[in-house]
């Protein structure tokens, strides 16, 4: 599951969703462990926009992870930073890319 959603936009909705929807196998098969931390990870920190951060924050405010809020935290601060950067850069690297590549 890490590969696919690190490596591919369609993959990281995917795993998202499934494991939305999934969610309380999840935790009732790994509240408390770690494992449960980098299931979040795993599938949220490569997010970059505003609505997946909200999307993240509102899922888990009503499917708490415990154990892995540390991990959850991370995610969230991760997904900001690239939002962030994206909306800092992205107009740059629009006009570049349409420059080189015409």
């Amino acid at each position: 599951m890490r590969s696919l959603s690190s490596t591919h936009l369609y993959g990281r909705e995917k795993c998202w969703e499934f494991v939305k929807t999934n969610w309380k196998f999840w935790n009732d098969k790994y509240a408390g462990s770690h494992l449960l931390g980098r299931l979040i990870q795993y599938t949220t920190e490569n997010f970059a926009t505003k609505e997946k951060s909200e999307d993240v924050k509102n899922f888990f405010e009503q499917n708490p992870a415990p154990g892995a809020e540390r991990s959850l935290k991370q995610s969230i601060e991760k997904i900001d930073q690239k939002t962030l950067w994206w909306e800092r850069n992205g107009a740059g690297i629009k006009k570049w890319l349409g420059e080189k590549f015409q």
